[in-house]
């Protein structure tokens, strides 16, 4: 322990809370940009500080490769976020705004997206819907959407979609 100005001090790490709140401090500061200004390392250091995100707001953030596995980002406003290769698997989405994000090559496996509206987002073949929950998610107008992307999921069924993406089931009608 070294002293400054005879005040103990530690010297190393940040502590648990001060990593947290500095992150908190970054996402805010930086809420609404597409500028990173650290937001990637912020959003997994909250994640890894098992914070509450609800209705983050994460709009245009650049936010490729994050690794935010089991993430809980119900109500999460990201129109327009950059997310492709994320790692969102085992992630809380339900009621997420996702319209025009960026999710190609991004891991969806497993999470929660009940509800969550992807209007206009875009996808790829490798996106990984794998098992996670797709109930009343708005799937319409979703760029590259395949079949192939969603049947594996859960309750891809009740999902609003596109009739190309109709995969041989009926499509819910009425609004979202």
């Amino acid at each position: 322990m070294r002293s400054l100005s005879g005040l103990p001090f530690l010297v190393g790490p940040l502590l648990e809370p001060d990593k947290c709140r500095i992150a908190w401090s970054t996402i805010r500061t930086y809420a609404g940009t597409e500028y990173d200004g650290g937001r990637r390392k912020a959003l997994e250091t909250l994640v890894e500080c098992k914070e509450n995100l609800r209705r983050i707001d994460l709009r245009g953030a650049p936010l490729d490769d994050v690794q935010a596995e089991k993430a809980r980002l119900n109500g999460v406003i990201a129109w327009g976020a950059r997310l492709v290769n994320a790692n969102l698997q085992g992630a809380e989405l339900s009621g997420a705004l996702l319209q025009n994000a960026y999710l190609q090559g991004a891991n969806l496996s497993y999470a929660d997206l009940s509800g969550a509206i992807l209007q206009g987002a875009e996808v790829s073949p490798s996106t990984n819907f794998d098992n996670s929950s797709l109930f009343r998610a708005d799937l319409r107008s979703v760029k590259k959407l395949e079949c192939s992307n969603i049947v594996r999921a859960r309750n891809w069924e009740t999902a609003w979609r596109d009739e190309r993406v109709g995969c041989g089931q009926s499509i819910p009608t009425g609004n979202p």
